[in-house]
C-alpha cells in the first residue's frame, strides 16, 4: 500500500541518516541518466502536460489540474508512495533498468517478484513494487500509477528485453494496457 511505502521512506531516511529524494537523487536518478524524473516538491514541473480529471472526481479537484508548467494543488503527499514527475522515456529506460538487475548492486528482481500480494484477480500478481501480468505477448512485470489527472504505465517484457512506457494526462478512461500491448507488438516486430 502506498502507507507502506511511506512507512519504508521514514526507515530509508533513518538507515541512510539523509534525506529520502537525496539519497534517491544520488543513488539512482543521477545513475541511471534519469533527467526527466524528478521529485514531487512544489507545483511547479518544466514541460507538464496539464492534467484532466474526469467526472469521477473523489478529490473534489478542479478539472484541469495544471495550468502551463503549474499544478493547481500540492502533489507532495505521494513521497515514496510514488512522489515523482517523470516522462515516458525515463520511465522504460527505468524499466529496463529495474527489471535486467541493474538498479542497485546484488541480485534483487526474484525477491520482488515474489514477495507480496497473491490474490486471484485478473491474472495478475503483486510484489515489492512490481505486478506480474499476463499480456497477449507472454508475461510482463512492471507497475501502473495514478494521480488525479494523469495515468502511467511501465512495463518489461523479459522474453524480448523490451520495455514499454505510456502516459496519459487524462484519467476518465483506462486504456493502459491496450496501449501498451500495441506499442509492445510494434516493437516486437522490429526486434
Amino acid at each position: 500500500t502506498d502507507t507502506g511505502y511511506l512507512v519504508a521512506g521514514l526507515i530509508l531516511e533513518a538507515a541512510s541518516g539523509g534525506a529520502y529524494y537525496a539519497e534517491a537523487r544520488r543513488r539512482v536518478l543521477d545513475r541511471h541518466d534519469l533527467p526527466r524524473t524528478v521529485e514531487q516538491i512544489g507545483r511547479t514541473f518544466p514541460d507538464l502536460a496539464p492534467g484532466h480529471v474526469g467526472e469521477d472526481n473523489p478529490f473534489s479537484l478542479p478539472a484541469r489540474t495544471a495550468e502551463g508548467d503549474v499544478m493547481a494543488f500540492s502533489p507532495q503527499t505521494e513521497w515514496t508512495g510514488g512522489g515523482y514527475v517523470s516522462n515516458s522515456r525515463d520511465l522504460a529506460r527505468w524499466a529496463k533498468i529495474l527489471y535486467e538487475e541493474r538498479a542497485i548492486d546484488g541480485p534483487y528482481l526474484e525477491e520482488m517478484l515474489n514477495s507480496g500480494y497473491r490474490g486471484d484477480d485478473a491474472g495478475a500478481t503483486y510484489g515489492l513494487g512490481v505486478y506480474r501480468a499476463d499480456s497477449p505477448h507472454g508475461e510482463l512485470i512492471g507497475h501502473g500509477g495514478w494521480f488525479p489527472g494523469w495515468r502511467s504505465t511501465m512495463y518489461y517484457h523479459r522474453d524480448s528485453g523490451i520495455a514499454v512506457a505510456v502516459q496519459f494526462n487524462q484519467n476518465e478512461l483506462d486504456f493502459r494496457n491496450e496501449v501498451r500491448d500495441a506499442l509492445l507488438a510494434l516493437l516486437l516486430e522490429q526486434h
